[in-house]
């Protein structure tokens, strides 16, 4: 007998026995499955002419949540076989093939879970340390004139993640919410003169260093004695008696000194191992040894 069976939208004529509809249709080749939509049912009568419709299920595997789900479905589109099957789809999901795509054959949907997070940092901006001159210090003299703070540089950036993986960063904003405020160190300026007593009288100094001291002679200047330059110092003067080695960082060459145990000097010479608050101190020659090497007050005269 002829039966004429309505399938994806197209009719087919089939020859086919039996008693029910389950027979003639198997007997054709044709195996409808539990989720697929039969009208009339399956254990209807077979009956010469009648029409079958046969909405068939078709196969969707998803991929989501590190899962896999597969099911059969009767849903026109990608977005209700995901309803269907229980798979949420936030706004910043992304799925493929899209939601609207409709599913007329075997299907493959991969859902992408996108999340976003924003975070916020805190960096520290270090204070500055300035010096700042006063006339109302001695020279010589230091003080805080301002204890310094840190300030604050914050940022928020935004963190992007795939199925829970990070995949980038990205900078959204950055400001200062605090400003440093510097660390300010007073140095004296005001030279007051005061009066020490030297075994040529008294004698008007500005200011007075702790130094360490040491002795030199024209002889350990490097040079043969028959050497036009032997004696002969930085400044041009002839190394001797009254006549010391600086830092010139320290004390400027020519300033007058006085160095209590020594007497009256000229700094007009430097030296490579004089640096920092050292002095050498100039001796004839073969009178070094009785000075040795010691702390002492090094007054700067006018």
């Amino acid at each position: 007998m002829d039966v004429y069976l309505h399938l994806r939208g197209t009719s087919y004529q089939v020859q086919t026995q039996g008693a029910s509809l389950r027979e003639g249709l198997a007997k054709a080749g044709i195996f409808p499955k539990a989720s697929d939509v039969l009208k009339p049912a399956l254990n209807s009568p077979l009956q010469e002419g009648m029409h079958v419709y046969l909405e068939e299920s078709l196969p969707v595997v998803t991929y989501a949540d590190g899962a896999v789900i597969s099911r059969y479905t009767l849903q026109p589109t990608v977005g209700l076989a995901l309803d269907e099957m229980g798979v949420y789809v936030g706004n910043n999901d992304r799925v493929q093939p899209p939601l609207d795509s409709p599913v007329v054959e075997p299907t493959t949907i991969r859902v992408t879970r996108v999340a976003t997070e924003i975070l916020k940092e805190e960096e520290t901006i270090e204070y500055k340390v300035l010096r700042q001159p006063s006339n109302e210090m001695e020279v010589n003299t230091e003080a805080l004139g301002q204890q310094g703070e840190d300030g604050i540089l914050e940022r928020t950036i935004r963190v992007d993640y795939e199925d829970g993986q990070e995949i980038g960063r990205t900078l959204e904003r950055e400001w200062v919410s605090k400003d440093p405020v510097p660390r300010i160190i007073l140095y004296g300026t005001q030279v007051i003169w005061r009066t020490v007593d030297t075994p040529s009288g008294p004698a008007k100094y500005r200011q007075k260093l702790s130094m360490y001291a040491t002795s030199y002679d024209a002889s350990g200047g490097g040079k043969a004695p028959d050497h036009p330059a032997y004696g002969i110092t930085y400044t041009g003067m002839k190394a001797g008696y009254g006549v010391v080695a600086v830092d010139p960082r320290v004390i400027p060459l020519y300033t007058r000194l006085y160095i209590p145990g020594y007497g009256l000097a000229v700094a007009g010479d430097t030296g490579g191992g004089i640096v920092g608050n050292r002095i050498d101190l100039g001796f004839n020659e073969g009178e070094t040894g009785r000075w040795g090497s010691r702390s002492v007050d090094v007054y700067i005269l006018n």
